[in-house]
């Protein structure tokens, strides 16, 4: 209580940045339901953190108006929605083809949660309908996207939301499906994710992708002004077989701070150089780069003898990590993936290392390597 106001609580006399920052502390931890149960004021106080995330079923979305949402009363607090999708190829088949009406509610439904800044697409397949998929970028509060799983080309929907008015997205991020059953349809979702990705390129600032259904070409011929961290993740059959070099791939991203490159090496495959020393390109094109992740190191890698100052943190681990594939073995009922499941040689990992500019400003630095018996003379400690 307050000593000069009995009647009003010492939570009261906090602004309410406080109050919400102290509410957040306490939901992870079960603690914030309870609280709001108390008095009104609290519970009134609370709405905006305790609802601020909600899931919704992608089934019942055909209808008219739209189930699965939350009760609208609820709408303005909502800031983070999780679609889920539970109900296999059949459900896929009623809602690839909504018609416009329902399209539209779901749209409009969407447009009425005034605070919704992040959708989270999961489902047992790997294809969220296009047109659910329209009207969520349609929503002018959204600037972040999660998919988990991947997208198929949608020609006749493509087409029909050509002038669909898309909010400004700031963050992309397709969660790769790393045991996915055969046959895989990498073909299409590359095709899938360009048509996604072409209405963005001028405001997106994170960009998460899965190496096998990257668009390579989309990302080399675009400028991506405002991107700050790109992260491709995945097999690597892709990325080193791709005919341009990495650097030149990813050369129109000016601004880039973190760069990770969490690939997978096959049995058959050698890792290949990010900056090939004989490749004709003057200057690193990532002037501002922070944190750079590669999985698996090339001693003759151009990209080493070319780091900024401003980075400050390097990893050169295998990917994935030696304990993860490991589970991935125990786990997994599907057929084992073909991966190099062993951590880069020494001598990779520390002639990478050795190239990397004399007195750099680093704060971090991870390694992971197969050691041998020339590690001792190999000056890791210097």
């Amino acid at each position: 209580m307050d000593d000069e106001n009995p009647t009003v609580t010492s939570l009261e006399v906090l602004n309410r940045d406080c109050l919400l920052q102290i509410f957040a502390l306490l939901r992870p931890q079960g603690g914030l339901r309870p609280l709001s149960l108390t008095c009104r004021w609290l519970r009134e106080s609370c709405m905006e953190v305790l609802f601020e995330r909600t899931f919704a079923d992608v089934a019942l979305l055909q209808y008219c108006p739209p189930g699965g949402f939350p009760p609208p009363c609820l709408w303005p607090y909502l800031r983070c929605m999780t679609l889920l999708e539970r109900f296999g190829p059949a459900h896929n088949e009623r809602t690839k083809y909504l018609c416009p009406t329902h399209e539209d509610n779901v749209a409009s439904s969407l447009h009425a949660m005034r605070q919704l800044q992040k959708v989270i697409f999961q489902g047992e397949q790997q294809c969220l309908p296009w047109p659910i998929i329209y009207a969520v970028l349609s929503t002018p509060t959204l600037r972040s996207l999660e998919l988990h799983g991947g997208l198929t080309i949608d020609r006749e929907a493509s087409h029909a939301a050509g002038n669909l008015q898309r909010a400004p997205l700031v963050s992309l991020c397709l969660v790769p499906e790393y045991l996915r059953p055969s046959p895989h349809h990498y073909a299409s979702e590359i095709e899938g994710l360009a048509s996604l990705l072409e209405h963005f390129p001028q405001s997106l600032q994170t960009l998460v992708l899965f190496s096998q259904s990257t668009p390579f070409t989309l990302l080399s011929r675009c400028d991506w002004p405002q991107l700050r961290e790109l992260c491709i993740e995945g097999d690597g059959e892709r990325v080193w077989t791709c005919p341009i070099p990495l650097v030149s791939v990813l050369s129109r991203m000016p601004r880039l701070r973190v760069l990770q490159l969490k690939l997978a090496l096959r049995y058959d495959q050698h890792p290949k150089p990010i900056w090939p020393q004989d490749h004709n390109i003057a200057v690193l094109p990532w002037p501002e780069l922070e944190s750079l992740t590669v999985s698996w190191p090339c001693v003759d890698d151009g990209i080493f003898e070319h780091l900024p100052d401003t980075l400050r943190h390097l990893s050169l681990r295998c990917w994935p990590h030696l304990y993860t594939a490991h589970g991935y073995g125990r786990t997994s009922r599907r057929k084992p993936i073909p991966w190099l499941m062993d951590a880069p040689p020494c001598a990779d990992v520390l002639g990478a290392l050795g190239k990397c500019p004399k007195g750099s400003a680093l704060r971090s630095l991870s390694l992971e390597f197969a050691a041998d018996t020339d590690i001792a003379d190999a000056g890791l400690l210097q």
